[in-house]
C-alpha cells in the first residue's frame, strides 16, 4: 500500500515534469530536476508506462520519455483540479 502511494505522488511530479517541458526527456533529465532516487524514478517511469501513460522510446543509447494522450488527460484533470482548488 505505502508503495502505490509513493508511486501516485512521485508519478504526479514525472507527469507534470514532461508536461511543462513540452519536450520529449530522458530518465536521467527527469531525475536531476526532481531529486528521486534514480532506481525508484526507473520503477515509476515502468509503472507509467504500463498504465499508458508514458512513453518510452530507444533513440541511441539512451531512452526519451513523453506523454501519451491518456497522459495528457491526467494532467489537464490534474491541472484542473489545483485551478479549482486556488479559487477558493
Amino acid at each position: 500500500m505505502e508503495m502505490d502511494f509513493l508511486i501516485r505522488k512521485c508519478g504526479r511530479e514525472v507527469i507534470l515534469q514532461l508536461f511543462e517541458s513540452g519536450i520529449t526527456q530522458t530518465a536521467t533529465s527527469i531525475y536531476k530536476k526532481t531529486g528521486f532516487a534514480y532506481p525508484y524514478l526507473t520503477t515509476i517511469v515502468k509503472e507509467m508506462v504500463n498504465a499508458g501513460l508514458i512513453i518510452r522510446e530507444k533513440k541511441g543509447n539512451r531512452y526519451d520519455l513523453s506523454l501519451t494522450e491518456k497522459g495528457y488527460q491526467v494532467v489537464r484533470s490534474l491541472k484542473f483540479i489545483e485551478n479549482a482548488l486556488k479559487k477558493d
